[in-house]
């Protein structure tokens, strides 16, 4: 304090579209206010929510008949939820798949962002749970994965995702 002028704000609480809840099981790191932000900017806070965030089995292609969605729109939508995949694996294959489309975004591209924007009203509250200490001194690690192996018809790439779980939840 005698080098730099500095204040107490309190328990750390929000920060760069992090919230941070204590509660009796640890602490809980979700973005629910920056979800709230994300639907009402891009119209979507009257939709109808929905359990997925992609349909099973979906293959987008880059040369699709569609017309050309505005690109600007798409990027910043993506960009958007790009943040918010880091803090929620299970949108995180789904964002993965639709970043491939950002220099031409297509009708049927936007159908999958906004159906991914659906999800997330839906799944608002979810978030991750730091544990409190542990009883058992050991931690376990589980690692899970999404791939779909080479699914894109144009240059065959793989998009995947993964996850890791320390602990038991």
């Amino acid at each position: 304090m005698k080098e730099f002028e500095k204040s107490d704000l309190g328990k750390f609480s929000y920060f760069l579209g992090m919230e941070f809840q204590i509660t009796k099981q640890g602490t809980m790191l979700h973005q629910r206010r920056y979800v709230k932000e994300i639907l009402k900017r891009f119209m979507m806070d009257d939709s109808n929510p929905t359990s997925s965030p992609i349909e099973p089995n979906l293959k987008l292609e880059k040369h699709e008949s569609n017309d050309i969605f505005d690109v600007t729109l798409f990027k910043q939508i993506v960009g958007s939820l790009r943040y918010v995949c880091n803090k929620r694996p299970d949108i995180s294959f789904s964002i993965r798949l639709v970043s491939r489309y950002m220099s031409e975004p297509k009708v049927s591209h936007k159908k999958v962002v906004k159906r991914i924007l659906r999800y997330l009203k839906e799944s608002i509250n979810y978030g991750i749970l730091f544990p409190r200490d542990s009883e058992s001194k050991e931690a376990i690690v589980t690692y899970y994965l999404d791939d779909d192996w080479s699914e894109d018809k144009e240059d065959r790439r793989s998009t995947t995702s993964y996850f890791f779980q320390v602990f038991d939840a």
